[in-house]
């Protein structure tokens, strides 16, 4: 009976969306390696035979920083259920209720949820999954963020929403390939509706002080467009696949590795969305696509550490030329970096804890060009000629800037307890939040 209600959840949670994404004030632990996520695909891990209350609200006086998603303030309560069924089976399940968000920070992402009353709700996780010797499977709905966790992660945000997902994964000692598909939100365009999906596959290497991954990343759609059953084959390059029976999508290539010891960890992402390598016409004069993302981090002593962190992600990254449905956008909200595409940053850090103390002082520069994800795909490369060459300036655009300064503070009382604040001074933004900015949090959990 207990597994009948379990697939009941998961047939309901593939037809409803749900639109809760992570709190802002959240650390969610960056400091930790997720070197298993070729399994679970997810940066949280519930506690097993736990049932749970959780109860957040969060007041933003102003405008703290680009990565938040809307300026309303937020109250949001959450139920979730985890449990082994047997030593190989074990589930989770979640429901959600939160204020609908009206005042979002930039004008292309509005809030997607229905509301009734300014009152929205859905499933934010119902999957299934099974692991036994060399093979383990999930199925239903959860986050997605292979690899380790990071804010400024690249191709897979960390600060998304839920996926309806299945991933399936063969492992043999430290060596591991998976597969695994994602439904994404459908796109309307002349009044046609445009289905949306992902597929991938990643070869993940695990080793004593980090991991290193490849991973190949498509998205295709199009009216009444299914799942396209041949990229399920990790084996199957969707490049390759693409040419071959003159099918439409987006391929992306990532690299991932991490390097760690007790004392310190280095972190790189590199994307890889369109190199051109022929020079024959205007076409191939299209700069390339690409991203990068470097995180350092050393530990001093048991109680302060310094973070760096750098990112560039170049213009048309992740936008598509011709079929707005390849787009890497979910939601309203770009699939990778909250930011997009067409800038770079440099963020440095001094983080302290102690006991159930936690602080955080830094600074932050953000070199922002025009938009280029939700408009339209930039093609001033073809007015040129193939002998004349086409150079352009990154960021490309009017440039906009964000220079300021960051303190973040977060108490823990009675373990499920926590009050977090932060405060931000912008000296130069394009957000008009220039001063001194507040925000304040407090949430409470009940396990039982």
């Amino acid at each position: 009976m207990k597994l009948i209600f379990i697939s009941l959840l998961l047939i309901f949670s593939i037809i409803f969306s749900s639109s809760t994404g992570i709190d802002l004030l959240n650390s969610m632990g960056e400091s930790e390696s997720n070197n298993d996520s070729y399994l679970s695909f997810s940066h949280s891990k519930p506690k097993l035979r736990k049932k749970s209350i959780f109860l957040r609200y969060t007041n933003f006086y102003s405008t703290i920083k680009y990565d938040q998603k809307f300026k309303d303030d937020d109250l949001f309560f959450l139920f979730s259920i985890s449990e082994n069924l047997n030593s190989n089976i074990d589930y989770s399940i979640s429901f959600f209720l939160e204020n609908s968000k009206v005042e979002p920070l930039n004008e292309y992402s509005q809030y997607y949820n229905d509301n009734f009353n300014g009152i929205s709700g859905d499933i934010q996780k119902s999957y299934i999954s099974y692991k036994k010797n060399n093979f383990a499977f999930k199925l239903g709905r959860d986050y997605f963020l292979p690899g380790k966790f990071l804010k400024d992660r690249l191709l897979f945000s960390s600060n998304g929403d839920p996926y309806d997902q299945f991933t399936f994964t063969f492992f043999k000692n430290n060596i591991s390939m998976s597969s695994f598909y994602l439904k994404l939100n459908s796109f309307q365009c002349n009044n046609i509706c445009q289905d949306r999906h992902i597929n991938g596959h990643r070869l993940n290497i695990t080793y004593k002080n980090g991991y290193f991954a490849l991973t190949e990343t498509s998205i295709y759609g199009g009216e009444n467009q299914s799942i396209e059953l041949p990229l399920l084959n990790p084996l199957n390059s969707s490049y390759v696949y693409q040419m071959n029976n003159n099918f439409n999508l987006n391929s992306i290539i990532s690299f991932e590795y991490l390097l760690k010891n007790d004392r310190y960890y280095f972190f790189t992402e590199i994307i890889l969305d369109d190199i051109q390598i022929e020079k024959e016409d205007s076409k191939d004069l299209e700069p390339n696509e690409l991203g990068i993302l470097l995180d350092f981090r050393k530990s001093f002593n048991e109680y302060f550490q310094f973070n760096s962190t750098f990112v560039a992600i170049s213009n048309r990254t992740f936008n598509a030329p011709i079929n707005q449905y390849e787009k890497m956008i979910y939601k309203n909200f770009p699939i990778g970096h909250i930011l997009g595409n067409n800038f770079w940053k440099i963020e440095n850090n001094i983080i302290f804890k102690y006991e159930n103390y936690f602080l955080s002082a830094g600074y932050t520069y953000v070199e922002k060009g025009e938009e280029a994800l939700f408009s339209d795909f930039n093609t001033d490369f073809l007015d040129y000629e193939i002998n004349q060459g086409y150079h352009e300036q990154f960021p490309f655009g009017d440039k906009a800037f964000m220079s300021g300064y960051i303190l973040e503070f977060h108490y823990t009382r009675y373990n499920n307890i926590n009050l977090k604040s932060i405060m931000s001074y912008w000296t130069d933004t394009f957000l008009e939040n220039e001063g001194l900015n507040l925000a304040f949090s407090i949430d409470y959990k009940y396990e039982f």
